[in-house]
């Protein structure tokens, strides 16, 4: 077994510097929604509150849909089990 060093990946990563991450505009929400709809394992959930949704593509071509929304303030089951207390 050779721990004397790491090797070097042979892979070409060039086309890794083509491929662009950025929010999605207005006029891409309806498709990404129905893209995560058809194809994530759970289909599409409300995105509640603060949020924001990424594309990733290359070539104009999508390759990844990515959304994140913020936590919810409240949650009474979650805030019991931290142990925090009510709010008003």
């Amino acid at each position: 077994m050779n721990h004397g060093g790491t090797r070097k990946s042979t892979a070409n990563r060039e086309p890794l510097h083509d491929v662009e991450v950025r929010p999605i505009n207005r006029g891409e929400r309806h498709q990404w929604n129905e893209l995560i709809r058809h194809h994530h394992y759970q289909g599409l959930h409300l995105i509640i509150g603060e949020s924001i949704r990424y594309l990733a593509f290359y070539r104009n071509q999508w390759l990844a849909l990515i959304g994140w929304s913020a936590a919810a303030l409240k949650c009474k089951v979650r805030d019991q089990w931290i142990g925090w207390p009510s709010f008003l």
